[in-house]
Formats: C-alpha cells, sequence, structure tokens
C-alpha cells in the first residue's frame, strides 16, 4: 500500500490533489493542523486517513500525508489487525 500511495501522491503534490486521491481509494480524510502523528515525531501539518476492510477482524490502514505550503514533503502508512 505504501509503495502505491508513494507512486500515486510523490513529493511536491498539491495537497488537495493529495486528499482526493486518498478519499477516492475509500479513506476517511481528516486535516490535522500542527498536531503529532506520532509520539516520536514533532507537531507538523498533514492529512489524516483511515480505512478498514474484513468483518469480525478487520484490516486497519491509517496514513499521514505530510505537508508544507500547500505541497506533500512525505508519506507514512500504518496498518494493523481489529477484531474481538
Amino acid at each position: 500500500m505504501k509503495a502505491s500511495l508513494v507512486a500515486e501522491i510523490p513529493v511536491g503534490t498539491p495537497v488537495a490533489s493529495a486528499e482526493n486521491k486518498l478519499r477516492a481509494r475509500g479513506f476517511k480524510v481528516s486535516r490535522e493542523t500542527n498536531a503529532k502523528w506520532s509520539s516520536a515525531t514533532q507537531p507538523t501539518d498533514y492529512l489524516y486517513g483511515e480505512m478498514s476492510d474484513g468483518n469480525i477482524v478487520q484490516r486497519r490502514w491509517q496514513v499521514a500525508v505530510f505537508y508544507r505550503h500547500d505541497a506533500v514533503t512525505g508519506i507514512d502508512v500504518r496498518t494493523g489487525l481489529v477484531g474481538p
């Protein structure tokens, strides 16, 4: 997933275009401003995308598309299984 997102949303992509591409893939997207993506990162601006698939046990995808001055600067993708 990360490789295909990086190919589709390369560094320099306008934020609005990146947001549209995430939504087209089925992600719920929100804009985070001066927020931390994880405890190991400094506060920054990024698009947060989340998507789940499956039934009882679901795979959850979380994506951060970092940006500055309306241009993408990088992408981080996390995934995990969620279930009872």
